[in-house]
C-alpha cells in the first residue's frame, strides 16, 4: 500500500509541478500546508479519485492540494486552494512563517495532538518555494529625479534661455515692407541702414529721413564674412527715377526702392533688411554697458559732439553716437565716417555674443528689449534670419572677417545732382563678382589695401 501511494506521489510531482508560492500562502513547517475545515469535507471528486468526504477535518493537506503523511509524503487528494473559491465560506489564508509554528492570530488553529513535526525535512513530496524578490536599494529610486531634473535643467539653459531671448527682442521689432522679391543668390545678404532720425525708432518719419549709412552684410558659402560700406553719395542708378545718389532712393521711394536699388547695382538678392536710427546705436552701447573704440588720431568734432584721443579707449553710449556720426574732424570725410560706422557695429555685436552680457541674464535681457526696440526690420524676418543677420555682426567682428568699402575711383564729380562718388569698376566688379557667388576670399585684398591706406 505504502508503495503505491509513494509511486502516486511521484507521478503527481512530476506530471504537475507545483504552483509558485504567494506571500498570503500559510506556511508549516518543511512544507506549506493547508488544514481541512469543517463544511468542506463534502463534494464530488475533483479529478484525483478521492472524493472530499474522506478528508478529515484534521488532515493536513499542502498548497497545492495533497495530503500529507506523517512521514512527509503526498497522497492524492484532489484538494487545492481554487477548489475553495467555488464555497462561499472560504477564507484566504494569511502569511505564515516558513518554518516552525504559525505566529498568533495567523493560520486555521493549532497543531493537531497526533501532529509530530519531522525532525528532517523529507526529500519526496516537499514543496518547493521559492524567496521572495529582493527590492531595489532606495539609494537607485533617490537618483533618477536628481537625473531628471538636471536634464530639465540642460534643457531650459541650451535652449530656452537663447529662445526667451529671441522672443524679447522679436516682440520689440518694428515692421517695414522692404523686399522687393528679387531671384535668390548664394549666400545670405542683410541691407543695414542707418537713418538720421533723431527718435531712433520713429516709423512716421522714415519716408522723410535720408540714410547717413547703408551697409551690405554677406555671410557667404565659402569665405570670411563681408561688411561693405556703400557711401551715401554714391551716383548710380534708381529704377524708375534715373541716376542720382543712393541714398535719394530712400528718400523717394522708402525702404523698399533703397533694396531694389542696392540689389541692381551691386547683383546680389537681399535676404533681409535691418535699419536703426542713429540714436538706437546709442540705447544698445549703453545696454551692454559699452564699448570700446580705437581712434588713430585726435578727434573733436563741434557737430557731433565728439572729443577722443587717439588709443583705444572704452565708449558709452553717447560718444559711440558722435564717434559714428563724425565726418568733419576726418580729412577722409564721409569715406572715413562709414569706416567708424563699420567698427562701432563690429564692437556692438562683438559685445553682445561676448560671455559676460550673453550669459548674464540681467544684460542680456535689457539688451534684447534695447536692441529690439531700436531696430525696424522686412516684415519676412523671423527669429531664424535675425539669428543669421546676429551670426553674421558677429563673424563680421572676428579677425576672419572683412570689412571694407565699395572700392571708390573719385569723390569730387558735380552733377546736377551736387557732388557723387563714382566707384571703381575694375575693383568694384571683382568685389561684386565674389559676392554673387557667395566665395569672398578674392576680396581679402582690396580690405587689406583699404585698411593700410587708412592706417588700420
Amino acid at each position: 500500500m505504502r508503495v503505491t501511494l509513494a509511486l502516486s506521489a511521484i507521478r503527481v510531482t512530476v506530471g504537475r509541478m507545483p504552483r509558485s508560492p504567494s506571500p498570503n500562502d500559510p506556511q508549516w513547517g518543511p512544507a506549506r500546508t493547508y488544514r481541512a475545515r469543517p463544511g468542506l469535507n463534502k463534494g464530488p471528486d475533483l479529478g484525483t479519485g478521492v472524493p472530499l468526504d474522506d478528508i478529515d477535518e484534521n488532515d493536513l493537506v499542502d498548497a497545492d492540494g495533497h495530503r500529507l503523511s506523517s512521514g512527509g509524503y503526498r497522497e492524492p487528494v484532489s484538494y487545492s486552494r481554487e477548489s475553495y473559491e467555488d464555497y462561499d465560506d472560504y477564507d484566504e489564508p494569511t502569511y505564515q512563517p516558513a518554518y516552525g509554528q504559525p505566529e498568533h492570530g495567523q493560520g486555521y488553529g493549532d497543531y493537531p495532538d497526533d501532529y509530530d513535526e519531522p525532525s528532517q525535512p523529507s526529500t519526496y513530496g516537499r514543496a518547493r518555494s521559492r524567496p521572495l524578490p529582493k527590492r531595489r536599494p532606495k539609494t537607485g529610486r533617490r537618483r533618477r529625479p536628481s537625473l531628471r531634473l538636471l536634464v530639465l535643467l540642460l534643457i531650459v539653459i541650451v535652449i530656452g534661455y537663447p529662445v526667451a531671448l529671441g522672443l524679447t527682442a522679436m516682440n520689440k521689432l518694428h515692421r517695414v515692407d522692404a523686399l522687393p522679391g528679387s531671384p535668390d543668390t548664394p549666400g545670405r545678404n542683410y541691407l543695414v541702414v542707418g537713418s538720421d532720425s533723431r527718435s531712433g525708432t520713429d516709423l512716421e518719419a522714415v519716408s522723410s529721413t535720408r540714410t547717413d549709412t547703408i551697409m551690405l552684410l554677406h555671410v557667404p558659402r565659402f569665405g570670411p564674412t563681408v561688411m561693405m560700406s556703400i557711401p551715401r553719395d554714391s551716383d548710380v542708378d534708381i529704377p524708375g527715377h534715373g541716376t542720382n545718389k543712393i541714398n535719394a532712393a530712400y528718400a523717394i521711394g522708402g525702404p523698399k526702392l533703397l533694396t531694389e536699388t542696392v540689389e541692381e547695382s551691386v547683383g546680389v538678392h537681399i535676404d533681409g533688411y535691418v535699419e536703426t536710427g542713429l540714436a538706437g546705436f546709442g540705447a544698445i552701447v549703453d545696454a551692454e554697458g559699452g564699448i570700446t573704440i580705437c581712434p588713430t588720431f585726435a578727434m573733436k568734432d563741434d557737430f557731433s559732439g565728439l572729443d577722443v584721443q587717439p588709443g583705444c579707449q572704452p565708449a558709452d553710449g553717447r560718444i559711440a553716437l558722435a564717434y559714428a556720426r563724425a565726418r568733419h574732424s576726418d580729412p577722409r570725410g564721409d569715406l572715413g565716417r562709414v569706416a567708424r560706422q563699420r567698427e562701432v557695429l563690429a564692437q556692438i555685436a562683438k559685445q553682445a555674443a561676448s560671455p559676460r552680457v550673453l550669459l548674464n541674464p540681467f544684460s542680456a535681457f535689457p539688451l534684447a528689449r534695447a536692441g529690439g526696440n531700436a531696430l525696424t526690420v522686412d516684415e519676412q524676418m523671423g527669429m531664424i534670419q535675425l539669428s543669421f543677420f546676429l551670426y553674421g555682426m558677429q563673424k563680421s567682428a572676428s579677425g576672419n572677417g572683412l570689412s571694407l568699402t565699395v572700392p571708390i575711383a573719385s569723390t569730387d564729380r558735380m552733377t546736377s545732382h551736387g557732388q557723387v562718388v563714382d566707384w571703381d569698376k575694375d575693383q568694384s566688379r571683382i568685389v561684386f563678382n565674389a559676392l554673387r557667388d557667395s566665395s569672398t576670399e578674392a576680396i581679402r585684398p582690396i580690405a587689406e589695401k583699404q585698411a593700410a591706406e587708412a592706417g588700420g
